[in-house]
């Protein structure tokens, strides 16, 4: 629902707008997890293994998300002689909850499992037991009402003055931002045991159809409700887990940032500068609960921090028409993105058992990314929509942020104090050294009068980052070497045809372990064709197609090498 209002005079114009989104999602996910590593490796090749007294877990996903956002701006905009002034004050709060989320579990112990081959989609041998829901006993029923709230406040007030003299041919613009923004999560988790351990048979519906190979019977969500509805009250609960689930997702966050910056544009003739300095203080606070499960028992610690800092950012961009239809420009810039929410959340949770330890963890302590970045191009208009141009960048990054397993380069102190630790494994978001980028853009676009075009563009990227405890250099992740893409199509007043392709080389997406490159996860290379079409059938009515991904190419992961699936779509 929208709803906005527009009001002008000589001397301004004044507005005010108002948005606000409601949605939901129900959802049922049916998911089995093979449990390999629980029994005894058997025998083994390079495409095949074999083991006995595995487990496997069959669990089902019952949630109802809702969010809902509403966002409300108020401004204006004046107009003194030369100068312009504009204003504004926003206000955004997002909500996102769960209200009685179930996840049930059962457990089968004691199976054979192995595979056959390796790649996309291995082949994955089952024993009998797992197709006989009798041999399934429920596990655990995980109980969950979730609610997200993110409430944003800004304040922005620009002034700009013109400026037309025989020495300078432009304008002086400044400024000034305040926004403070507040996240909280409040969880109530509980996990339940039943004593009765009733079996999957009452609960079991025909496999689902996976498409990747039969993994036995499915599950009910219905009968799984109602059973959990019917017999709640006599479930016993499983204070450890409680605790953790419920404070180790409970925080709140608090961001504040202020900014102003003095800028100005400088015209004579085929060239345009534009130049400015931009200054930006951040202050961050947060508050939530790290939960600790020791052999003693499990405590939830609550844990907080604060972090400031402030950036300068100055800027350089030119533009100029060496000829006509000919356009170079450059640009000089120094640039920050902050790190996500999600990354900075408090607290985590932290297992140790018998020396071995578990961790995950936010790190509220992260540097934003700062990038320095230099842009060069060259365009050339030929005439109506045709276009070409190349283009040159280089950017020197610090503090890009990473998610991986971090037990190798922090105190394991700070996490369990003085308990003696043999293994472990902390995965958690860390600031990578430092990174460069290389990169060349090339595009164009040209169109016949008889209404056919053809465009595509090409970004070609050499880029390496350096990591903690890794001696050797490796690629920026989430960064292929090469991205294209391709159209054909063809348009009238009447009709619209467009054949599109586009193609991204494999990239580094993730790190198991910082110290062994053998486990880095890489996305697959991933070439997509889609369709779409139109058809004005009169001034009013328009009739559109889409078809994506006419090839059906799937999503791939691996770990290292493309024979050890990491995750298959």
């Amino acid at each position: 629902v929208a709803f906005n209002l527009d009001f002008r005079n000589d001397g301004g114009k004044y507005y005010w707008r108002n948005l606000y989104s409601d949605f939901s999602d129900q959802e049922f996910r049916s998911r089995n997890e093979l449990k390999f590593d629980d029994g005894e490796a058997t025998s083994g090749t390079s495409t095949s293994a074999q083991w006995t007294g595995s487990n496997i877990e069959k669990q089902m996903k019952d949630r109802l998300e809702e969010q809902s956002i509403l966002s409300s701006v108020i401004g204006g905009e004046n107009y003194f002689n030369r100068w312009t002034f504009d204003y504004s004050y926003a206000y955004s709060k997002s909500q996102e909850s769960e209200p009685d989320r179930l996840d049930t579990t059962f457990e089968l112990e004691g199976v054979d499992l192995g595979y056959t081959s390796t790649g996309p989609v291995p082949a994955v041998v089952l024993g009998d037991e797992a197709f006989d829901p009798e041999n399934f006993i429920i596990n655990e029923l995980e109980y969950l009402d979730g609610k997200t709230e993110d409430t944003v406040n800004t304040v922005k007030l620009n002034a700009l003055l013109d400026i037309f003299s025989d020495g300078y041919n432009g304008n002086i613009k400044f400024g000034a931002l305040y926004r403070a923004r507040e996240k909280t999560n409040d969880v109530t988790n509980i996990f339940y045991e039943d004593p009765a351990e009733p079996t999957l048979e009452p609960f079991a519906t025909a496999g689902p159809r996976f498409g990747l190979s039969s993994f036995g019977p499915g599950l009910d969500a219905t009968a799984i409700r109602s059973y959990f509805n019917a017999n709640r009250d006599s479930f016993d609960i499983s204070e450890d887990d409680t605790i953790v689930g419920s404070a180790a997702n409970n925080f709140s966050m608090n961001e504040d940032v202020a900014a102003a910056y003095l800028m100005s544009t400088y015209e004579n003739g085929p060239l345009r500068v534009v130049y400015g300095v931009r200054y930006e203080a951040t202050d961050f606070e947060s508050q939530g609960f790290r939960t600790v499960v020791t052999e003693d028992g499990t405590a939830a610690v609550p844990e907080s921090f604060a972090n400031d800092y402030d950036n300068v950012l100055p800027s350089l961009n030119l533009r100029y028409e060496f000829a006509d239809n000919w356009l170079f420009r450059a640009a000089a810039t120094q640039t920050i993105a902050r790190p996500n929410f999600e990354d900075l959340r408090p607290g985590g949770e932290i297992e140790i058992d018998e020396g071995e330890l578990e961790a995950e963890i936010g790190n509220p302590g992260l540097s934003p990314v700062e990038s320095t970045n230099i842009d060069l191009g060259v365009e050339w208009y030929p005439g109506g929509v045709s276009m070409v141009s190349l283009g040159l960048f280089y950017k020197d990054l610090e503090n890009f942020i990473v998610t991986a397993d971090i037990a190798e380069i922090i105190d394991l102190e700070d996490l369990v104090g003085n308990l003696p630790v043999d293994d472990a494994e902390v995965i958690a978001p860390i600031n990578g050294d430092s990174a460069e980028l290389l990169g060349l853009e090339a595009a164009f676009v040209y169109q016949f009068e008889s209404g056919l075009y053809l465009s595509g563009n090409g970004t070609f990227v050499d880029s390496e980052a350096t990591y903690f405890e890794r001696p050797d250099k490796t690629t920026l992740p989430r960064t292929p070497e090469v991205v294209l893409n391709g159209a054909i199509g063809f348009e009238s007043t009447r009709f619209g045809l467009r054949l599109a392709a586009n193609y991204r080389d494999q990239a580094l997406i993730g790190f198991e372990d910082l110290t062994d490159p053998a486990f880095d996860v890489f996305q697959d290379e991933h070439l997509q064709v889609d369709f779409s079409a139109r058809w004005n059938i009169t001034r009013e009515l328009q009739l559109s197609f889409a078809a994506i991904n006419l090839t059906d190419e799937p999503f791939y992961a691996y770990f290292g090498q493309s024979r050890f699936n990491a995750q298959y779509e």
